[in-house]
């Protein structure tokens, strides 16, 4: 009977972990968790997806409050199938930390991830598995402050639609698409779509796919093999030989002089004015920023001597 009684006690004690959300600061800040904890959070919390109608969908969708997002390290542990419409219309969420603690293993969409994320302004998902990714439509579709973005690790030989993957992301100076493989995509219209600000994409292959209509429409800075021509706008001009594609050479990724800078840090404002004086600023992955330095996320950036 002893026995019994224990084994129901023990039973009764044993918490599954869960996956769920916590928002605090007054629903502006969002942590993601995986852990038995959720009953000792002081913020309200939810499950990552909520019931939408006769549906489900991201907790996080649509939310206009949000302006930080945190991924606990417990969260790294969880491995979701999908995240598409993970922050869709978070028009205020300026930063994500803790981005390296979403296991995307197992991901298989990732469409409309990050459409209509406006205030966002650098995302580095250098750190992303998405071998089994099939499709990345709307993904970063209409974040109009994205200065920064790295996708050095993407996957994307089993990817079949891309369309308007990148569309209105009119910050944006530089693309580094040099892993991508587009030989399963079926669709890239509009894939650059009102890029206005693009000047390079990198990219040492030919890309071809049965729709491509208007990939690069309003890109009127890009310049790469020829300068744009808003007459040609289609996928025929995916190339670096005789389009808008550039080739990534060593000595593009080659840095020269670089010294490494941080924003809020423990620089003076002496200091690190005299240290930007006649200098550019890129990411720690070598991607190039605008605007003043000054006005940049919190982190370290590298500054180049011009």
């Amino acid at each position: 009977m002893k026995d019994l009684e224990g084994e129901i006690m023990e039973q009764s004690s044993y918490k599954l972990r869960q996956a769920y959300v916590e928002f605090t600061n007054n629903g502006t800040v969002v942590t993601f968790y995986y852990d038995t904890l959720r009953d000792t959070r002081e913020g309200e919390t939810s499950e990552t997806f909520i019931k939408c109608g006769g549906g489900y969908t991201e907790v996080c969708k649509d939310n206009r409050s949000i302006e930080l997002v945190v991924f606990d390290a417990s969260f790294k542990e969880y491995s979701p199938w999908s995240t598409s419409f993970m922050f869709c219309g978070c028009t205020n969420l300026k930063a994500i930390q803790g981005l390296e603690n979403l296991n995307t293993d197992k991901v298989e969409k990732m469409y409309s991830m990050f459409n209509g994320c406006a205030s966002l302004r650098s995302l580095d998902l250098s750190h992303f598995k998405t071998a089994r990714v099939r499709e990345m439509q709307y993904m970063f579709s209409g974040c109009r402050s994205l200065t920064s973005l790295n996708l050095s690790s993407f996957n994307t030989a089993r990817v079949t639609n891309m369309q308007s993957m990148f569309s209105d992301c009119s910050s944006l100076v530089t693309l580094d698409l040099s892993s991508f493989n587009t030989s399963s995509v079926k669709r890239m219209d509009e894939l650059f779509f009102n890029c206005s600000a693009l000047t390079t994409i990198y990219s040492n292959f030919e890309w071809q796919c049965e729709s491509a209509d208007g990939m690069f429409a309003d890109c009127i800075k890009l310049k790469g093999a020829v300068p744009y021509n808003m007459m040609k706008d289609g996928g025929d001009m995916a190339n670096p030989e005789t389009g808008y594609f550039t080739y990534k050479t060593e000595e593009t990724e080659s840095t020269a002089e670089t010294t490494q800078v941080p924003v809020g840090g423990s620089f003076t404002a002496p200091q690190q004015e005299s240290a930007l004086e006649g200098c550019s600023w890129f990411t720690l992955q070598g991607m190039p920023l605008e605007g003043r330095f000054e006005d940049l996320p919190a982190g370290m950036y590298i500054v180049k001597k011009n």
